[in-house]
């Protein structure tokens, strides 16, 4: 749904916070909260689960807060070991930000184009991603997503969404390319 469409999630939110004085506002891409949840539970959880192990980190941009919050817990754990990799979807304009030195180009900048991928690819770059935390990112057709989906499924069982093929489509491609340094 466009982002100026009265029903897409975020202008929805924000009509029912205006109608309703019990809810609230989360604002999920410029709330520092968002990364720093991260960085507190599911870094942790990573790096204890692989004993201390990871050697890459693949999350989509989305609101940031995964890949800023995790990557950078595990980029301090691991000593800058950890790689961390940000495929997104082709017509987002997250990639066409990222300069890989941990700068971004400004927001108003970049002009998204249409994508089928939800959940992932923006419009603008949320306040949240901190480019300086991702060693690197790919660009991932819709096709590709859905046909990792697909793969997915028929191969392990697995019934996952866009956003889910987009990382592991990201996976699959970069493993070859992104070997871990003893």
């Amino acid at each position: 749904m466009a982002a100026d469409h009265p029903e897409h999630y975020v202008n929805l939110e924000a009509t029912l916070c205006a109608r309703r004085s019990d809810y609230f506002p989360i604002n999920q891409y410029e709330n520092p909260d968002n990364p720093g949840a991260y960085y507190q539970t599911l870094g942790p959880e990573i790096w204890r689960q692989t004993g201390g192990g990871v050697t890459h980190f693949i999350a989509g941009g989305s609101t940031g807060g995964t890949v800023t919050g995790t990557g950078r817990f595990l980029k301090e754990a691991s000593r800058g070991r950890c790689k961390v990799l940000m495929p997104d979807p082709v017509g987002s304009v997250m990639l066409g930000a990222y300069h890989g030195d941990g700068t971004a180009v400004v927001i108003g900048a970049l002009a998204a184009k249409s994508y089928a991928v939800e959940g992932v690819g923006k419009d603008s770059v949320p306040g949240c991603v901190d480019f300086s935390i991702v060693d690197a990112m790919l660009s991932v057709t819709d096709k590709q997503c859905f046909d990792m989906c697909l793969r997915l499924s028929r191969e392990e069982g697995l019934l996952t969404g866009g956003s889910s093929g987009l990382n592991m489509h990201a996976a699959v491609e970069l493993s070859g390319r992104c070997k871990p340094k003893p």
